[in-house]
């Protein structure tokens, strides 16, 4: 029955400390995560030395107030298998203990909003997001830079 399911909302779960039936939805296409405090990494590990996506139908991830929540763990560094080949829109608010973003996780974005992430130092590369077209970040006092814009291929069209 669960496998139908297209729009996952779960909120004030404050005790949650692992999503592991999220990553088996397989028409899920929008999932919105808020005030989970307890939750630390999102991981897609299903085994030993295995990881799938967040779901391969996923177009819409929202991360809100996850106070604890630091890193999406379970895939190689250099493999875009943690998020979904469809994804379009990432949105993450008040996420304040996420310091890093790495492309292997945004390839196909076409929306990224990241708002009050107040310890983001580093989106570490734009480049491979080809397909980006509305970049908004806002109230993160800690990014240094946002490296690589002018390699957007011209898709960038809303800053």
């Amino acid at each position: 029955p669960l496998d139908k399911l297209v729009d996952v909302t779960l909120s004030g779960c404050g005790n949650v400390l692992s999503l592991p039936t999220v990553w088996n939805l397989p028409l899920l296409r929008d999932l919105l995560l808020s005030d989970m405090d307890s939750l630390t990494r999102l991981t897609s590990s299903v085994g030993l030395g295995s990881s799938k996506p967040l779901s391969l139908s996923l177009r819409k991830l929202e991360l809100r107030r996850m106070r604890s929540l630091e890193k999406w763990t379970g895939a190689a560094m250099n493999s875009s298998t943690l998020i979904s080949p469809v994804l379009e829109t990432l949105s993450i608010y008040d996420c304040p203990k996420i310091i890093i973003l790495d492309e292997h996780h945004l390839h196909p974005l076409v929306k990224l909003h990241i708002e009050n992430c107040t310890n983001l130092e580093s989106i570490r590369s734009l480049q491979g997001l080809t397909s980006l077209e509305h970049l908004e970040i806002i109230f993160c006092s800690s990014l240094i830079g946002i490296p690589d814009l002018h390699n957007l291929g011209g898709s960038l069209r809303e800053l």
